[in-house]
């Protein structure tokens, strides 16, 4: 993919649900706006360490030109608007706009969000692992 060396500040989809939970189920929330990430922004590259660790196997993540990964995406069949929609989105991440870190999960649900290592601790039996 063509995200560079920029750091991604995932989020675990648990964290989001937790958090919209709080959200519709208490009062005092109205006209707020909450940013929910991962509790670090990780470059693709420790991510696949960390897929690589669960899963048992090697996972690496290499960094391609933008024009390269339309090409393989295109290749495998994908629709250009989706194909174009994740280049762009990749290029986002290697300029390092998804890099910002909240603690706003922690804030509404009282509990620090999870790491990917944990996500993908959580999740090692569809890694491989």
């Amino acid at each position: 993919m063509p995200g560079g060396e920029g750091a991604v500040s995932y989020v675990d989809a648990r964290d989001v649900a937790a958090a919209a939970v709080e959200v519709l189920a208490t009062e005092g929330h109205e006209g707020a706006v909450y940013t929910l990430t991962g509790p670090a922004a990780l470059p693709h590259g420790e991510l696949a360490e960390q897929l690589a660790a669960v899963a048992g196997r090697p996972v690496d993540y290499t960094a391609v030109a933008p024009e390269a990964a339309l090409a393989g995406m295109f290749d495998a069949g994908w629709d250009p608007w989706r194909a174009e929609g994740m280049v762009e989105l990749y290029g986002l991440y290697a300029a390092g706009y998804a890099s910002a870190v909240s603690s706003d999960v922690e804030k509404l649900t009282g509990r620090p969000a999870r790491s990917f290592a944990e996500f993908a601790t959580d999740h090692a039996a569809v890694f491989g692992g």
